[in-house]
């Protein structure tokens, strides 16, 4: 697949080390998105793609593959994190950056591979990174967020309720149908996801568009059995088979949109403002303080190991450690 797209300048203060001759590290870069294009979901080839065109070929595209070393990939990894956001100049994540330098790495591999003189991928140093701080709604503001949403009952509403109660992703909410959910069964199906993903089609001018296609992974499709009074809140919005759940028509509704939506259901209920994923991290904390096995919740999650559920999403609260404090206490003789 061509790519166009309009290429940054590359500041020439910031390597000296210039192509020599043979290939260089662009060359090789379009070589590999070649070859793993056809391997890898549209989605992931457009954020490839977008990481390769706005911020690794700037920089380092011109640089020999024979060339390319530690000093040059650490100079770019911390220039990332001190001024990458092409944006606004400030700063991207070590968790961005990382991805960057997981791109470098499978392209040196592939290099290495087909006999291309480059660099060992046991150059690449990944930035320090911190767990980021995750959002999880109080029980008080669960209840907010419910009462509003009960008060004005609507789709959007349905769409916030199945992710507090099932744990659903923005996108997978946006791509639900309501052939996914079986009334009689209470059982929802996770088939697609809706997202917007950088056009990187023959001719486009590298624009956003919106795609539908399957969820993030093999593990993200998958049987989520839904309580009875989640299921009557959402039924009395039923439609035809082939309709999506957040618009009763043909026509989904796009992530971008249906979170605006959900930022205004936010300020009616007084609470802060949560992004939308706290809606799955809620989720996972509430079934924890109830004692939820946790095997089951990294299935309904979609997760593929039990420790992502564990270090991601749950979240126990001080009332849940001081339970179960106060539980261990009892195995001891009287104070």
């Amino acid at each position: 697949m061509e790519i166009k797209v309009k290429r940054q300048k590359k500041d020439p203060r910031k390597y000296s080390r210039q192509r020599k001759g043979g290939m260089t590290f662009g060359e090789l870069m379009d070589r590999w998105k070649e070859y793993a294009r056809p391997h890898m979901k549209e989605s992931s080839y457009a954020q490839y793609c977008f990481m390769i065109e706005r911020h690794i070929r700037p920089e380092l595209g011109d640089i020999s593959a024979e060339e390319l070393d530690v000093d040059m990939i650490d100079r770019y990894t911390r220039g990332k994190l001190e001024h990458g956001n092409i944006r606004n100049g400030g700063r991207l994540s070590a968790k961005t950056v990382t991805g960057h330098l997981m791109l470098i790495k499978l392209v040196l591999k592939y290099g290495k591979e087909r006999g291309i003189s480059c660099p060992e991928t046991g150059i690449v140093h990944n930035p320090k990174r911190r767990m980021p701080r995750i959002s999880v709604m109080t029980r008080e503001e669960q209840r907010a967020l419910e009462q509003t949403l009960v008060k004005n009952r609507s789709r959007t509403a349905a769409g916030i309720m199945l992710s507090l109660y099932a744990g659903l992703r923005i996108g997978e909410v946006c791509g639900l149908k309501w052939g996914d959910i079986d009334g009689t069964a209470g059982i929802l199906k996770v088939q697609r996801t809706v997202l917007r993903i950088q056009n990187y089609g023959a001719g486009s001018s590298g624009k956003t568009c919106v795609m539908i296609g399957r969820p993030k992974s093999d593990c993200s499709l998958r049987d989520i059995p839904l309580a009875a009074g989640v299921l009557r809140f959402i039924e009395e919005f039923r439609e035809k088979p082939g309709t999506y759940v957040l618009t009763g028509t043909e026509k989904n509704a796009e992530p971008r949109t249906y979170y605006f939506h959900y930022k205004e259901v936010l300020r009616e209920a007084g609470l802060p403002e949560y992004n939308y994923h706290a809606l799955r991290h809620t989720f996972a904390t509430r079934c924890v303080e109830n004692g939820f096995d946790i095997k089951s919740l990294s299935e309904i999650l979609g997760h593929s190991d039990v420790s992502v559920t564990l270090t991601r999403y749950v979240h126990p609260s001080m009332t849940l450690k001081r339970r179960q404090m106060e539980a261990l206490a009892e195995t001891f003789a009287s104070f």
